[in-house]
C-alpha cells in the first residue's frame, strides 16, 4: 500500500432531515460540497449493498467507500447509517485500502454497540480526532 496515494479520509452519515451528510474529512476541504454531492448516492447505500467497498473513479481521484447500517430501535427509523471513505489518487490500487475500510468500520460498529460512540459523537470531537488520527497513521506508517 503506497500511502502517498491517500488524499483524505471521510466519515459520513445519514441525517433523517437532510439526507447523506459529510460530517468529517481530513485533510479538511479535500472534497468540495459539489464533489461530495456527486458521490453521495454511493456513500450511504441501501441495506442490501451495505458492508461492501464501493469504488468510484472520477477525473482526478477515486473514492473508496464502505457503508454500514446498524439496526436498533433506539435509532430514528430503527437504523444508524454511516460510512467511511478514502479519497485516493485516481490510478492507485484501492485493494490494500479496502482492508483498512473494512477493519475500521468493524471497529466503529463495536464501539457503537459497546458505548454508543457514534450516536454520542455529536457531543464531542472524538470522531473528528479519530478521522485525523487514522489519516496521520496511514500516511506516516501505512498502518
Amino acid at each position: 500500500m503506497t500511502t502517498q496515494s491517500l488524499r483524505a479520509i471521510t466519515f459520513s452519515e445519514f441525517d433523517n432531515h437532510m439526507g447523506t451528510q459529510l460530517r468529517h474529512q481530513y485533510p479538511e476541504d479535500t472534497l468540495s460540497q459539489d464533489s461530495f454531492e456527486v458521490l453521495s448516492e454511493y456513500v450511504i447505500v441501501a441495506k442490501q449493498l451495505a458492508n461492501r467497498v464501493i469504488v468510484v473513479k472520477r477525473e482526478t481521484y477515486q473514492f473508496a467507500n464502505y457503508s454500514v447500517a446498524i439496526e436498533n430501535v433506539k435509532y430514528h427509523r430503527n437504523t444508524l447509517f454511516f460510512s467511511l471513505g478514502l479519497v485516493l489518487d485516481r490510478d492507485a490500487d484501492s485493494k490494500p485500502f479496502e482492508v483498512v475500510l473494512r477493519k475500521t468500520a468493524s471497529m466503529l460498529v463495536a464501539l457503537e454497540e459497546e458505548s454508543e460512540f457514534l450516536f454520542k459523537a455529536h457531543e464531542s470531537d472524538d470522531l473528528r480526532n479519530l478521522v485525523k488520527s487514522m489519516y496521520m497513521q496511514l500516511s506516516s506508517t501505512g498502518r
